[in-house]
């Protein structure tokens, strides 16, 4: 696979079956150090391995100057098994040509030098000439610093799910999150803050045709789009945190 240099003497290149053990390594390392650990969806082996094989799926990797990997980004080409869309009202997420960004980790050694985001744009440029310009994600309301990174990288919360699957008999609160490169969202001028951990309000606020924008610790702004409502006066537009 083709090294492509990232600057910092880093260097990314997309991951293969022969990555497997190296990125299992990785993934049990930041795994291990979070601490809630329900932040993070963890995929079995044969999942990971298919993740690397399939190509359906696309997986990057940074590594430093030793050739040790010390981030990676999961990708879906399509989101026909995450069945978003029937998590959604408030925008119709077309299942083919829809990305869906999965996993992605930084060995904490690394952290602070925005390569969620830089892994993010490298996976959404490489597969733009691909007819792919909408992507979708998902985030646990307790994930602050992804969801910064997400507001960041210019997706809108688009839903709120309280019981999302995580796994075999598991389920997790969950943000869905989505962005049309080509067709941005277009907003009435409307704006309102709600509590974060209030999944009530989020509904309520989407049903009225507002989406997420920005979060601020446990206050998140939310934006109404233009076909939802004429522009009121802020005085109105605030809920109660």
């Amino acid at each position: 696979m083709k090294k492509l240099p990232m600057g910092d003497g880093l260097y990314y290149r997309f991951l293969d079956g022969n990555d497997l053990e190296e990125l299992l390594v990785l993934i049990d390392h930041v795994y291990d150090g979070m601490e809630d650990k329900t932040a993070y969806i963890m995929d079995t082996e044969e999942e990971v391995l298919e993740q690397l094989t399939s190509e359906n799926d696309k997986v990057v990797g940074i590594f430093n100057e030793e050739g040790k990997l010390i981030a990676f980004r999961h990708m879906e080409l399509g989101i026909e098994r995450k069945q978003l869309p029937k998590y959604v009202d408030i925008v119709e997420i077309p299942v083919e040509g829809t990305l869906y960004h999965g996993g992605a980790m930084v060995h904490e050694d690394y952290r602070g030098r925005g390569l969620q985001n830089r892994t993010r744009k490298i996976m959404e440029e490489t597969l733009e000439n691909e007819n792919f310009h909408r992507a979708t994600s998902t985030v646990s309301p307790y994930n602050y610093f992804s969801m910064k990174n997400v507001f960041k990288s210019g997706f809108a919360l688009v839903g709120y799910v309280e019981e999302y699957p995580a796994g075999e008999d598991m389920f997790e609160e969950r943000f869905i999150f989505f962005k049309d490169s080509k067709n941005p969202f277009e907003f009435s001028g409307n704006n309102l803050k709600v509590n974060l951990f209030d999944g009530k309000a989020i509904l309520k606020a989407l049903s009225e045709g507002y989406v997420g924008i920005d979060v601020d610790y446990d206050t998140l702004t939310m934006a109404q789009l233009s076909e939802y409502g004429e522009v009121a006066a802020e005085s109105d537009l605030l809920y109660e945190i």
